[in-house]
């Protein structure tokens, strides 16, 4: 259980960075601290292009300070250096779990894959960035440009537009959104997860692959919040991509995955305060 153990270490570290900031002068109800805590469990590949799937069960932690800090198991760390009812613009850090070529998956209850086998493993990474986001009505479009310090060392470029709103069901507010994402990855990025090098080739009997720049996938994805109390909510998400030709190509994706890639996943939070 160490990848487990390195995972969670991680998320702790990044809680603990965000919770020791400057910032603890006055507080209003515009700015003070906000925590939640919740599970969640999902469908998901055992890795980036497999056509297997493995159930995860996973804890989760977001905290926010007023509108500048945020730190969430989705969202990252980051701080909104302009935040104004039309943009946000700031830093971001995320973070890779990476690949491991044993098949294990941290979080995963449902065992692993052998497809990784001769592969070695792609380390933990570290992203930091920044990203720039623009809100119209009811429309978001937000992108992100990391750089990965670490397993990949790779360029990360997310572009994603979500329409949100409300319904209400038996005089229930339902909160949901929905839209297309897009990623553009670099040569070092894709190489790490997708290319074959020539010691690889020969444990594997994969074909040798140098991977290049460009879209590894783009997809359409959704969420349906259901507030049950004031402090006690309901979380289902889904979504499907279509990887880009830059990991489809890649022997590994033909011999063992698929470019069609979903994620179903269903998560209950608690706000603290």
């Amino acid at each position: 259980m160490n990848h487990s153990k390195a995972l969670l270490i991680a998320i702790f570290t990044l809680i603990v960075t965000v919770l020791s900031s400057d910032c603890v002068g006055q507080t209003s109800d515009q700015e003070r601290w906000t925590y939640s805590v919740g599970m969640g469990m999902a469908t998901a590949p055992s890795y980036l292009g497999d056509d297997e799937y493995q159930l995860l069960l996973f804890p989760f932690f977001s905290a926010r300070y007023g509108d500048k800090f945020f730190a969430s198991f989705f969202e990252g760390v980051g701080y909104n250096l302009l935040h104004t009812n039309t943009w946000r613009v700031g830093p971001i850090l995320k973070t890779n779990i990476g690949r491991f070529e044993d098949g294990t998956v941290p979080a995963s209850i449902t065992g692993k894959t052998n497809d990784l086998t001769g592969l070695g493993d792609v380390g933990f990474t570290v992203e930091p960035g920044a990203f720039i986001e623009y809100t119209k009505a009811s429309i978001t479009t937000k992108f992100e440009l990391r750089k990965g310090i670490g397993g990949h060392k790779g360029l990360i470029g997310d572009i994603s537009t979500y329409y949100r709103s409300t319904f209400k069901l038996n005089e229930k507010v339902i909160y949901y959104a929905v839209g297309p994402d897009m990623r553009i990855t670099g040569s070092n990025f894709n190489n790490a997860f997708f290319g074959i090098n020539p010691e690889q080739s020969s444990k594997t009997e994969l074909e040798l692959y140098d991977a290049g720049s460009g879209v590894l996938w783009y997809g359409l994805s959704g969420s349906l919040i259901v507030p049950i109390d004031q402090k006690l909510s309901a979380t289902a998400l889904i979504r499907y991509s279509k990887l880009g030709k830059v990991a489809s190509d890649a022997h590994l994706i033909r011999k063992s995955g698929s470019a069609h890639q979903s994620t179903i996943g269903f998560m209950v939070n608690y706000k603290l305060r």
